[in-house]
């Protein structure tokens, strides 16, 4: 396990990465136009009196007064024509464009945490389509990473027993970072992912490796899920600068399983537990 400033760094977009969002609500309405009536036109009886013959004129009989029919008023066709009229779904900016709303809106994700300054401040969803396509592989990135700062402080192990092992206090450093992620709204999550998702396969498609962001991300969650947490002592070994696993098969994972067992087995299920969740939401969106 190769350990220096520069992996730690790496914590805040791993887990960022895989929950992008805003909230872009499409909303639709409905536009009501009633059927005028038809004019009614009146209907007129004429009476006509014919004479009478063979009386004189006081004995003619009067004639009666007509009585006109009673006129049928038509129903009126009171049904009302529904228009649905569904305004265009609203889309992202240009790429070129995306870094200060796509910054903004991932920020208000978690706006208890400090997430906007782990953000890199430029070229944002180009470096993150770059991340997820290596962490689809089990690979991290070392550079052009979409975050820009880590957690806090240097590495730390523990000597005391004779031998060099990972010190639960390492743990700790985490903590701040995966209680940020814990507090994202799945929902309003997804909501962003697919709001911004024609910009992410875009910055994706220019990557050259095909497939889709989409696949790439699903891939890396369930790389992070498949990823094992170690229960007690981690022994280390330094044979020259940088600490490694003292467990060959340990030292041998990826880039992103060795993550996992750094952030110490608690925190390993607190994460797996929230992508988990992410990962239904993705899938069933």
């Amino acid at each position: 396990m190769t350990e220096n400033n520069k992996t730690d760094n790496k914590t805040p977009y791993i887990l960022f990465g895989t929950a992008l969002v805003a909230v872009v609500g499409v909303t639709s309405w409905w536009v009501f136009n009633s059927n005028q009536p038809q004019p009614v036109t009146p209907i007129v009886t004429e009476t006509q009196s014919e004479p009478v013959t063979g009386l004189i004129p006081s004995e003619i009989a009067e004639p009666e007064d007509s009585v006109e029919e009673p006129i049928e008023e038509p129903i009126q066709d009171t049904t009302e024509t529904v228009t649905e009229v569904v305004p265009p779904k609203p889309e992202p900016v240009a790429l070129n464009e995306s870094d200060e709303p796509f910054r903004t809106e991932v920020a208000n994700l978690a706006p208890a945490h400090p997430v906007i300054d782990w953000l890199t401040p430029n070229q944002i969803i180009r470096k993150l389509a770059a991340m997820v396509d290596g962490a689809s592989r089990g690979e991290l990135l070392f550079k052009n990473r979409p975050v820009e700062r880590g957690v806090e402080g240097s590495f730390i192990i523990d000597d005391s027993s004779g031998e060099i092992v990972l010190s639960a206090d390492n743990y700790a450093r985490y903590d701040t970072v995966i209680s940020a992620f814990e507090y994202i709204d799945i929902t309003t999550a997804v909501s962003l992912y697919e709001f911004w998702s024609p910009r992410l396969e875009q910055a994706y498609s220019e990557l050259g490796v095909g497939g889709s962001f989409h696949d790439a991300l699903m891939k890396s969650i369930d790389n992070l899920l498949a990823a094992p947490s170690v229960e007690g002592r981690v022994r280390l070994v330094r044979p020259a600068v940088y600490y490694k696993f003292a467990d060959p098969e340990l030292e041998s994972r990826s880039d992103l399983e060795k993550f996992i067992i750094r952030i110490g087995p608690a925190n390993a299920e607190r994460l797996k537990n929230k992508l988990t969740r992410l990962r239904d939401a993705l899938a069933n969106g």
